[in-house]
C-alpha cells in the first residue's frame, strides 16, 4: 500500500472513530433524567430546584449551605430510584432509616422526621416522630 493511501485510510478511520465518540457522547447525554424538587422545612425557607440526573449515578438535589443533603440515585429504567437524605441535627424518612426507595409512580410528599433509627433490629415499640419536614418530587419521563 502506498503510502498516500495509508494516510489516507488512517484519516478516514480516525473520523469515523471520533464520530462515533460524539455519537456516543451525545447518547451519554441523551439519558439525563431531570429530577425537580420542592423541600419544606421546618423554620427554613424553602427549597426548589431541578436536577439532571444519570442512571445508577449519585445525584444531589440539595447540598451547600443548608443543613440539609438530598441525593437522588435512578437504578435504572424501570427499576426505581433510592433518596437519601443527610441532615444536621440527624433526620430521617417514615422508616425511621436515612435512605428510602422510590419509584415513579411515588406522587404523594415525603414526609421527613427528627432523629434516625441506627439500630440493626426494629423495636416493637410505638413512638412519637415530630415530622419536620416535606419533600415532593418530579421524575421526568423522556
Amino acid at each position: 500500500m502506498s503510502g498516500q493511501k495509508y494516510l489516507t485510510l488512517l484519516a478516514a478511520t480516525a473520523i469515523s472513530s471520533l464520530s462515533l465518540l460524539s455519537l456516543a457522547h451525545a447518547g451519554a447525554k441523551a439519558i439525563e433524567t431531570p429530577v425537580s424538587f420542592a423541600l419544606v422545612m421546618r423554620g427554613a425557607e424553602p427549597v426548589i430546584g431541578t436536577a439532571k440526573c444519570r442512571p445508577r449515578q449519585n445525584c444531589e438535589l440539595v447540598t451547600g449551605d443548608s443543613n440539609i443533603r438530598l441525593v437522588f440515585t435512578s437504578k435504572g429504567s424501570g427499576m426505581g430510584s433510592t433518596l437519601s437524605i443527610d441532615c444536621t441535627p440527624s433526620c430521617s424518612f417514615v422508616s425511621g432509616r436515612s435512605s428510602i426507595d422510590i419509584n415513579e409512580a411515588t406522587r404523594q410528599p415525603i414526609e421527613i422526621y427528627q432523629g434516625e433509627d441506627r439500630l440493626i433490629e426494629t423495636l416493637l415499640v410505638l413512638r412519637p416522630r415530630h415530622v419536620i419536614g416535606s419533600l415532593k418530587l418530579i421524575m421526568h419521563k423522556r
